[in-house]
């Protein structure tokens, strides 16, 4: 029993060996990493400096580094089974979303040649490949309905929901690009009497895509504790949240096409416009989400592959180690 009446152990009587003392805990940070640790702001290899050192080619401070790249959770992450295999499908839902995205652009670029330069741009296979991206994002969305044992069966069932609303979006996109397009010229361009049926279309569309798109964030939230760009902010942790709301923007633009087609005169017209103004908003900020999502996704992949870094495997006093 010490001084103070409690039950503590002189650091003298345990002979130094336990990991807890204070003189061998400083002794340990002030000497060199163990293991690969680069510079969070220049990418200078730190391994091998001391912890209390500088970057010595920036001059950021060791301990900052640290304190920005280390997972305070990384021993308690679960580990998913096939780690490769997680990380490419889910660089293929977001690819192949982005395709889908793309290939629409296109479509509406042939519409505007036609109304332009009145060259009918044959594009008739566009909306074949746009729908294989989307079924195709679909299945490799399915990796996320339950990546590894963290997961709940909240998260399971949400996730397992965005994957079903995969269905009806690849056939409403098909309605859309595959037949309501072919039949009328450039309607995106020059809309006729009959694009409030189109309007109806995409509602659907962005409906379902709202149920993928929330479904599946959950569970890629949980995923995205794995990567250290996610943990020092230089990755989005709302892009999806934020693509949601630009589907609400393009869908709110639809719901004035339908106001816009039973008015009359100025008003139809303003209204119209206005319309198709948030719709192109909206389907621009979706598109460049998308690109955000790719990029996050590349990143996430790698450090699914990769352990996450923690502070023992840095200074070499995890289990089984010898300090």
């Amino acid at each position: 029993m010490d001084a103070r009446g409690g039950r503590g152990t002189d650091p003298g009587e345990r002979g130094g060996a336990g990991p807890d003392s204070g003189a061998e805990a400083t002794g340990r940070l002030v000497s060199e990493l163990t293991g690969s640790l680069p510079c969070v702001r220049c990418r200078y290899e730190l391994k091998g400096l001391s912890v209390v050192g500088l970057c010595p080619e920036c001059g950021t401070p060791i301990v900052a580094t640290i304190l920005a790249v280390v997972d305070p959770h990384a021993e308690a992450l679960k580990p998913v089974a096939h780690p490769r295999f997680l990380a490419g499908a889910i660089f293929g839902l977001a690819g192949c979303s982005l395709a889908a995205s793309i290939l629409t652009w296109l479509m509406r670029l042939a519409d505007a040649g036609t109304q332009m330069f009145g060259i009918r741009f044959d594009d008739g296979a566009l909306p074949f490949v746009g729908t294989a991206c989307i079924i195709a994002a679909g299945l490799s969305a399915t990796s996320l309905v339950r990546p590894h044992a963290q997961i709940g069966r909240g998260g399971v069932i949400r996730a397992a929901l965005g994957v079903v609303a995969f269905a009806p979006l690849a056939v409403f996109y098909w309605l859309i690009h595959g037949v309501f397009d072919q039949a009328h010229a450039a309607p995106y361009i020059a809309p006729g009497e009959s694009d409030a049926m189109r309007a109806v279309l995409r509602l659907g569309m962005g409906a379902f895509l709202l149920v993928a798109i929330l479904g599946l964030r959950p569970n890629a939230r949980v995923l995205a504790r794995r990567a250290v760009v996610f943990r020092t902010g230089r990755a989005d942790r709302q892009t999806m949240r934020a693509m949601a709301i630009a589907v609400g923007t393009w869908m709110v633009g639809d719901v004035l096409s339908l106001v816009g087609a039973h008015l009359g005169g100025l008003g139809a017209q303003v209204v119209r416009g206005s319309g198709v103004f948030l719709i192109v908003v909206g389907s621009v900020l979706f598109t460049i989400g998308l690109g955000g999502i790719v990029v996050d996704a590349w990143r996430l992949g790698r450090a699914l592959i990769q352990p996450a870094v923690s502070l023992d495997r840095l200074l070499g006093t995890g289990r089984g180690s010898d300090p």
